[in-house]
């Protein structure tokens, strides 16, 4: 038996983001597929601490688009207006909510040159090890990028997976 998508919204969950000023691209596609992609020209001018920058920033407004998305998505499958979740009802799930809220989900590229974290999905952080995009060129970057972007994904759902089990079970 498969999952249709109105049990389960995520499944066609697809979001677009830019930074404000149109240098960084990324796409969340379902529960796990991210992608990123820059401006023509940004990644040969740009430093690595220009790339932390921008990615970070893509990173905290990537989440929040999903965000909205996937609310966006429940509220048509429950015929009612859905903004955020529901609060906690019990002590469980005050203590569920506390902790995954200072979960570190972390994903790295295959040669760990490229990092990304988030903290309770809020707190975001890239880290490029210097000297790595001019070594690298922009597609084998961005591939590793996506790698690393995708570990933090799978890391923060193995996370919320074992948490759950451990506050619930």
């Amino acid at each position: 038996m498969t999952t249709s998508t109105i049990d389960n919204p995520i499944n066609s969950l697809d979001v677009t983001v830019a930074t404000p000023d149109e240098k960084a691209y990324g796409r969340v596609r379902g529960r796990r597929e991210v992608s990123v992609w820059f401006a023509p020209g940004y990644y040969d001018a740009a430093t690595e601490s220009d790339l932390q920058r921008q990615l970070t920033r893509l990173g905290r407004l990537l989440f929040a688009a999903r965000m909205r998305e996937y609310y966006r998505l429940r509220s048509l499958a429950f015929r009612r207006t859905v903004t955020k979740e529901s609060p906690p009802a019990t002590d469980r799930d005050r203590e569920f909510v506390g902790r995954r809220d200072e979960l570190v989900a972390e994903g790295s590229s295959p040669d760990g040159q490229i990092r990304v974290s988030a903290v309770g999905m809020q707190n975001w952080t890239v880290s490029i090890e210097p000297g790595l995009s001019r070594t690298r060129d922009e597609q084998s970057f961005l591939a590793d990028l996506a790698t690393a972007a995708n570990a933090l994904v799978d890391d923060q759902f193995a996370k919320i997976r074992e948490l759950k089990y451990d506050v619930y079970a």
